[in-house]
């Protein structure tokens, strides 16, 4: 019993030993194939192991990065997090780069040709995901108090951890309508958007990404972010559906 055991702690401390030597990064839920991408990348041109990907709602990650600071790069899908992070001081500021912005979409399961905005609050069921932590369902809860529908839509909305998740309670049928990135159809083409915010109705979609102060890898921390931001890593995005950072 007692080899058992210590051939488990031997296991687990050499698991430890293998992930504290790979770069970490936290990214929002809604860039997971855009950052498995570019992370496989960037194993194939260093030759270093793939970076680990700690995936959620960019509110929840920036409280752990501000908690455990484990964290070598962030990528957010808002501002706000980014700069609560830059005024306790940890992020690298000149790292600091805009990846990449989206688009704010209504999304159901049929097609509804006939959709008004109005539709919304006679409905049952509306998914956003939660506007206290996660960019989208900020957008989208500024986006209905301007329309005057806060009040009916979000009380007896969904509200979800992440973008994705909210996109998942559509698909699954438990809510008739969701609000989502227009990004996220890109996993999910059997959704109909059934209506699309203007860009011009919203604060700008901004998803920043940095290197975070005390990164154990820094350099290989800027050779990651620095992919997002090249040629090559700007194709990945607008693959998966992204936006140019800036409307470049």
């Amino acid at each position: 019993m007692r080899v058992l055991l210590g051939c488990l702690v031997l296991f687990a401390l050499m698991g430890c030993a293998r992930e504290s030597g790979r770069l970490r990064i936290d990214a929002a839920a809604s860039l997971r194939e855009v950052v498995t991408e570019l992370a496989e990348l960037h194993a194939v041109r260093t030759g270093r192991a793939a970076p680990l990907v700690n995936l959620a709602g960019s509110g929840e990650l920036a409280r752990q990065i501000e908690k455990a600071r484990k964290t070598d790069v962030f990528l957010s899908a808002g501002v706000r997090e980014m700069d609560r992070l830059d005024a306790l001081g940890i992020v690298v500021r000149e790292t600091r780069r805009e990846l990449c912005s989206n688009a704010l979409v209504v999304v159901a399961r049929d097609a509804h040709p006939d959709f008004v905005i109005d539709n919304l609050a006679r409905a049952q069921h509306v998914s956003i995901a939660h506007p206290e932590v996660v960019p989208a369902g900020r957008h989208a809860a500024a986006w209905l108090r301007e329309r005057g529908l806060a009040d009916e839509v979000l009380a007896h909305a969904t509200r979800s951890p992440s973008v994705r998740a909210a996109l998942a309670a559509v698909q699954s049928g438990a809510c008739e309508y969701g609000f989502v990135y227009a990004s996220d159809l890109h996993v999910a083409p059997g959704l109909h958007v059934v209506h699309q915010v203007d860009g011009s109705e919203l604060p700008p979609i901004v998803y920043p990404g940095a290197v975070l102060e005390g990164a154990r890898k820094p350099d290989e921390a800027r050779a990651f972010l620095e992919l997002c931001v090249s040629p090559e890593g700007r194709a990945i995005f607008a693959r998966h559906g992204f936006l140019p950072a800036g409307g470049a």
